[in-house]
């Protein structure tokens, strides 16, 4: 099917020079330019589209999200918005109640900050009993590096006082007792012993979080959904959507894997970087090295300036973090290291430098993921041996505050967006949704302002670091393009490129740069084919 747009500004290229009309067949782009000489270049059966001079731009990717566990939200107890334990407590019995979830059924709620609590301390084990003694419990930080469990899901899991488990934490109070606290290693522990979601809970989800997707302007996602546990059910199900047509969003899947023994899993599997197609592709290792900045566990190099004695959470001594990421790295998969505090990017640093001195294949692209406080001697060895990084805007607006008292002096060296590019370290935009919002233009919009929903603040939270309109819609189009090896396809809008394309309501580079969250997707083209309007 031949397709011609026209009457539009059309944002094309690298340097997004605007053009008036786009020709695509089938899933391709045929050609940019002005509506007379695409004219001569259409069939007589050509579906003609006036764009009304709406603005169109290349697909919206996200560098790093996780798209199931955005749509298993929806199905959760939202605690984004509680500001006190006792709304928390509140909020979760209304929700069971309206629900009426039976007794012994798993209750999960996610989403809260203590942060923002009238008394920001963490829930603890009263609190989860004080929502249900009937139900076991979970609750789970907007980080996902931290979680607090009731007695009854404690009881549930077999859970005791002398549990240990390496790389993570278990909470307890002055007397020794589980006060239900779970961190980084030991909440995953936690989550890997619930219900795990059927074939048909698998497809539901996939599907939903595919229009979710396609309804904020995007087009391709690099997603952090699969681990050992469910990589075969969720490869037959993709496969399934593949055949019927139903993937309306392509995927960049990242495997988790936390051992060696797990790479073997994927290695029996024959997966690696890159196999698949268009629609769907083995990404990289994802590998989980510290914690979070708002529960602190972060891995610093120096204490937290508002909690001396507290480095955050090294979940991987340096030598198997290195064999580990040696093992990858020699299977020819990309390594995507979760690392927020400066102790934990200087240990994959260390650790992909070793395994490229072993074996070099830096085209392989390994990247950062967050890299949220870093100085200038650790991106000069991030550019030198061409890591790149995933960073996600959103989170200058929810965090600004937390890091000045989290990094006192060394805030300076945090969300450094803007260096980063200029010290030559390539970057990708994404929300690590569910944690943040998945919405793109939300993402340009802070990487643009840096500022909070309130506007706050009004300069901009280190202006100096800003990116401009240019910048930053290439941070969320070419630069996942860039970290999937697919920039000769992807990202731009270019002949040849695949027809994956956003019709905004408004132009991003035409209004004033503190409205860009209020502009809409009003449709979304991927291969051609309208996914969303």
């Amino acid at each position: 099917m031949e397709q011609l747009f026209y009457n539009g500004v059309i944002y094309g290229g690298t340097d997004f020079k605007a053009s008036e009309a786009m020709l695509v067949k089938d899933d391709r782009i045929v050609a940019l330019g002005d509506l007379e000489e695409l004219r001569t270049m259409a069939g007589t059966k050509t579906l003609c589209h006036d764009l009304q001079r709406r603005a169109v731009v290349p697909g919206f990717q996200d560098s790093h999200c996780h798209l199931l566990a955005s749509a298993m939200h929806q199905d959760m107890i939202d605690l984004s918005r509680v500001t006190s334990k006792q709304q928390l407590i509140s909020v979760s019995r209304e929700f069971i109640a309206r629900n009426n979830i039976k007794k012994g059924e798993w209750v999960i709620g996610r989403g809260f900050n203590q942060n923002l609590f009238d008394e920001p301390i963490l829930p603890d084990v009263n609190v989860a009993d004080a929502i249900s003694v009937d139900h076991p419990i979970l609750l789970d930080r907007v980080c996902d590096h931290m979680g607090t469990l009731n007695t009854l899901a404690i009881e549930t899991l077999g859970i005791n006082d002398t549990m240990a488990i390496p790389g993570g934490a278990i909470g307890k109070d002055r007397t020794g007792r589980l006060n239900g606290i779970f961190y980084e290693t030991a909440l995953e522990h936690v989550k890997s012993q619930l219900p795990a979601p059927s074939e048909e809970q698998l497809y539901r989800l996939i599907k939903k979080a595919g229009n979710l997707a396609n309804s904020m302007g995007l087009t391709s996602v690099h997603s952090n959904d699969v681990t050992t546990r469910n990589v075969a059910g969720f490869i037959n199900v993709i496969e399934r959507m593949e055949s019927a047509n139903e993937l309306t969003v392509r995927i960049f899947e990242e495997v988790q894997a936390s051992s060696v023994a797990d790479l073997a899993v994927f290695e029996k599997l024959g997966l690696k970087t890159g196999s698949g197609n268009d629609h769907f592709q083995i990404g990289n290792i994802k590998i989980f090295t510290d914690g979070s900045l708002g529960a602190r566990s972060a891995y610093m190099r120096r204490d937290y300036a508002d909690q001396p004695g507290n480095r955050g959470i090294k979940v991987h001594n340096g030598q198997d973090l290195q064999a580990l990421i040696a093992k990858a790295h020699e299977m020819d998969f990309q390594v995507a290291c979760h690392a927020i505090g400066d102790g934990a990017i200087s240990q994959c640093i260390d650790a992909i430098e070793h395994a490229q001195a072993g074996q070099n294949k830096d085209s392989l692209r390994h990247r950062i993921v967050h890299c949220q406080i870093a100085d200038d001697s650790l991106l000069e060895r991030m550019a030198r041996a061409r890591i790149a990084a995933d960073i996600q805007p959103p989170f200058v607006a929810t965090d600004w505050q937390v890091a000045e008292k989290a990094f006192g002096d060394r805030v300076g060296d945090s969300y450094r967006w803007k260096t980063m590019q200029e010290m030559g370290v390539r970057l990708g935009g994404g929300s690590d949704s569910p944690v943040e919002s998945l919405d793109p233009i939300w993402g340009i919009h802070c990487a643009v302002n840096r500022r909070d929903s309130s506007d706050l603040p009004v300069e901009g939270w280190h202006p100096e670091e800003k990116f401009d309109v240019a910048q930053a819609l290439a941070l969320y189009t070419q630069g996942p393009s860039y970290l999937s090896f697919e920039e000769n396809k992807k990202g731009i809008l270019a002949p040849g490129y695949l027809g994956d394309f956003v019709v905004l309501n408004d132009d991003l580079f035409e209004v004033a740069p503190e409205s860009i969250k209020n502009i809409k997707v009003l449709k979304t083209f991927v291969g051609g084919r309208l996914c969303f309007f």
